[in-house]
């Protein structure tokens, strides 16, 4: 009688991780994928509570987590990609469901192919600024994402290139009430998306 897997155990060293993640590029080549999408597809099996019961599973999910860190992978989204970290909250949703805010993103999705033009105020990496870019149903439609956390807005832009998207403009600026300077408090928690001004 041969093993199944759920009666395999674990094998997770007891050594650190790597400090800088292991594979380089992120994107497919020539059908293979590099060493850094293999430990995302780990991760995404990980989070799985599925395997929970299997010995040594949380010790191998902390690890996987550890190594991917603050890495950023382009993942499939709607008719396209983006750019995630997946141990942040957004990134998380969208590596395991391939989607955000289903509900939000189709209310924006109907209003743009409606012709209304679109305005992602906090945008973050992209994911409702991208959601209309991909519903747009008319060239006079503009889309316009502003975001000041540079960081942030880096893989806002890098997503809006990689999809060759247009008539998307991406600016790094908050919008407030009148002109002015504010202090931008940056979330040190997973949840990128509670940058604050207050």
């Amino acid at each position: 009688m041969s093993p199944t897997l759920d009666t395999c155990a674990w094998i997770v060293p007891e050594a650190k991780p790597p400090s800088k993640l292991p594979g380089g590029d992120m994107t497919e080549r020539n059908g293979y994928l590099p060493l850094g999408q293999i430990w995302l597809h780990l991760y995404r099996i990980l989070q799985n509570n599925r395997w929970s019961h299997i010995p040594g599973t949380s010790r191998l999910r902390r690890w996987t987590k550890q190594i991917i860190g603050e890495h950023y992978f382009c993942v499939r989204y709607l008719e396209g990609s983006v750019w995630v970290c997946p141990t942040h909250a957004m990134g998380k949703q969208v590596c395991l469901t391939g989607s955000y805010e289903p509900l939000i993103i189709e209310i924006i999705r109907t209003l743009v192919r409606r012709n209304f033009c679109f305005m992602d105020i906090g945008a973050n990496i992209g994911l409702h600024t991208l959601a209309a870019a991909f519903a747009r149903s008319d060239s006079s439609q503009r889309i316009l994402a502003f975001e000041p956390e540079p960081t942030m807005f880096k893989w806002l832009t890098k997503s809006c290139e990689t999809n060759h998207v247009r008539g998307v403009t991406c600016i790094p600026k908050a919008l407030g009430e009148k002109p002015g300077k504010l202090l931008l408090n940056v979330s040190t928690t997973t949840n990128q998306g509670r940058h604050t001004l207050l």
